[in-house]
């Protein structure tokens, strides 16, 4: 849409009126309440307060003519908002609830901090999507399940928003901080007052399963609760006036070791998402500069996207390079301070031949990343050796041999499954330990195509459907050995 003026002029004059309007209410330190802070914009008729036992709640409610939203009456620069919410119940498929912040100028420049609840069919989870603009920079998306049932009770999402971070916390708990990495050229909200929003409406065509399964308005009215609203605006040092002259050097904003294991945590069990690691949307070297910072600083998951150039990664470590080794790695290895960097890294090659048979060295392509997640690769963390490899002669074996066939003497047997090469899942022998092994009995390969509808396509719930029938599978160059 075209704009009556110039986005850089008003973004320039949004900026000086930012800055006034912090000044004027920088001493200011506000605790708000539903009644005091909170006003309707629309969908009026599908909102209602209400007491819940001792606490003010606002239910917010969509059916097929609309949705409701509310918004703070105040706007605020760098502060921390929180807000206790129920989620819908049952089958929300199609239904967005959010609690957000957004700036108030042209949409070229405007900055925002996203939280989403993507509703899905009963039984299965609510995906929380996340997302920051900056000066109308945005595509910062990262996705999580949650631990718990968050349609079930009330629970507290936090936005803290200072000059050295965006941290995003549930129930206190952080699973997402986004650095102020603007010396490096990457856009931050720094100037722009933000409002809170809260909202409820249809996003069918894409919030669930990618808009493949859509709203069923026979479960209307949609309701989601809200209750608990606090604003509070960021405080400084003392003897600083606002949070934005707070010193370069200052260690007020810094992130504690709780909150960098709750990363860790949250990264490590429930995101599900993060376009740091989308290789479909980036290539190698066209991820966001911002991607390869927050892995540095450990605010990230330590994944394993890369194409591994084994031979020559094989070759530094025989050569004692582990220097040089290790650099291939750091992105998704973190090491502390206890672990032996040379012994995980030669694990990890181990296991990588182990899962791409790679007997003779040969490049392989690793995209290693959906894999972490299906075989849950604890062996290449902190400690691997010792979580893995139990047996002294095992430990013993441990060192990188003198020739690449050499490293399936120290690999256990196992089975593996792979599509175009690309191992998909792994199964080693544990005999020993009281885990059976197919290792008695010959098999024969069976290939069908048949009707599972009764438990397929998501647990039963998409039927077959029979009028695009006949359906045809094609097989060709079987092999064996």
């Amino acid at each position: 849409m075209a704009l009556p003026f110039s986005p850089s002029e008003l973004c320039h004059g949004l900026l000086l009126a930012g800055v006034a309007v912090l000044l004027a209410g920088s001493m200011q330190l506000c605790a708000a309440t539903l009644d005091e802070d909170i006003e309707l914009i629309w969908g009026a008729s599908h909102t209602y307060f209400f007491m819940d036992g001792d606490q003010e709640s606002l239910a917010l409610s969509l059916d097929d003519q609309q949705g409701s939203c509310f918004r703070s009456k105040d706007t605020y620069l760098y502060a921390t908002i929180s807000m206790d919410i129920k989620l819908v119940e049952g089958n929300s498929a199609g239904v967005v609830g959010t609690i957000y912040t957004i700036s108030e100028g042209p949409w070229s420049c405007h900055d925002e901090i996203d939280l989403e609840f993507l509703g899905n069919v009963s039984g299965q989870p609510i995906t929380l999507h996340t997302n920051f603009f900056a000066n109308g920079v945005g595509g910062r998306e990262q996705q999580f399940y949650l631990w718990f049932d968050p349609t079930a009770d009330y629970h507290t999402y936090t936005i803290e928003w200072n000059p050295k971070y965006i941290v995003i916390r549930v129930d206190g708990k952080t699973i997402r901080a986004f650095k102020n990495y603007q010396d490096q050229g990457i856009p931050y909200p720094t100037w722009q007052p933000q409002r809170v929003y809260g909202s409820l409406w249809d996003a069918d065509e894409w919030a669930t399963e990618g808009g493949l399964i859509k709203t069923d308005w026979s479960n209307q009215p949609f309701v989601a609760y809200y209750r608990n609203y606090n604003a509070t605006w960021c405080r400084p040092s003392p003897g600083v006036a606002w949070c934005g002259d707070e010193p370069k050097n200052s260690t007020r904003f810094d992130l504690d070791q709780q909150t960098l294991a709750d990363l860790q945590w949250v990264n490590a069990n429930y995101k599900i998402y993060d376009y740091c690691t989308d290789h479909k949307r980036f290539n190698e070297s066209d991820f966001p500069k911002e991607c390869y910072l927050q892995r540095a600083d450990g605010l990230m998951k330590k994944r394993m996207p890369l194409i591994f150039e084994v031979k020559e990664l094989a070759k530094l470590v025989r050569t004692g390079q582990w220097p040089v080794a290790a650099s291939y790695v750091i992105g998704f290895l973190r090491w502390d301070s206890t672990s032996d960097e040379a012994t995980v890294l030669l694990l990890f090659l181990q296991d990588l031949m182990a899962l791409n048979d790679f007997a003779d060295g040969v490049t392989i392509m690793a995209r290693l990343l959906s894999d972490w997640a299906f075989l849950n690769w604890r062996l290449i963390r902190n400690k691997a050796a010792e979580m893995v490899y139990k047996t002294p002669e095992l430990k013993d074996s441990l060192h990188f041999p003198r020739g690449p066939h050499n490293l399936c003497h120290v690999v256990p047997i196992r089975s593996s499954w792979s599509v175009d090469g690309v191992p998909v899942r792994v199964s080693r022998k544990h005999e020993p330990a009281g885990v059976p092994y197919l290792s008695g009995q010959a098999m024969r390969v069976h290939g069908s195509l048949w009707n599972g509808e009764s438990w397929a396509t998501q647990r039963a719930r998409v039927k077959t459907n029979w009028p695009a029938a006949p359906f045809v599978f094609f097989r060709e160059s079987f092999a064996s050995w």
